[in-house]
């Protein structure tokens, strides 16, 4: 006699689908998601010019406000003299940029495992941060010839 063969079982149903929540209601197909506005990259070498001035900008206000922010309160909590607390902390802050741009393009990394848009990147940031290490180091010195 042979053995009966084996039924399949079906599985047990979450207690999700044992029945349908009573709040849920089916989507709109008619009705559209709103989506935002956004600011078309510009197509116009000016205009990514323009564009990349306005973020460096942007960042370079933020800097020196920073510095300035950092600054102040070594000048209030510590007591010094604010004609030389403020050179000395846009010469920090512009000899610590400079040298991130410096170790950042060379040494820190095996070169022979970057590849070319690596390579790019990096050369870029280490320009970009060297330009704003030179503008708080020049922000320092006029500081310091005014106060």
């Amino acid at each position: 006699m042979e053995p009966e063969p084996r039924r399949r079982r079906t599985l047990t149903p979450l207690s999700g689908e044992l029945k349908a929540p009573v709040a849920w209601t089916p989507a709109d197909p008619t009705r559209k998601e709103r989506r935002r506005k956004t600011k078309a990259p510009p197509t116009t070498r000016g205009g990514v010019l323009l564009h990349g001035l306005g973020r460096f900008a942007l960042f370079m206000g933020g800097l020196i406000g920073g510095v300035a922010l950092i600054a102040t309160l070594i000048v209030w909590l510590g007591g010094g003299s604010s004609g030389r607390v403020f050179p000395i902390a846009f010469y920090i802050a512009g000899a610590l940029l400079g040298s991130a741009a410096f170790f950042g393009s060379t040494g820190t990394y095996a070169p022979r495992y970057w590849d070319r848009g690596e390579r790019e990147r990096a050369f870029n940031m280490s320009f970009v941060y060297g330009a704003f290490g030179v503008i708080l180091i020049g922000i320092g010195v006029l500081l310091e010839s005014v106060l």
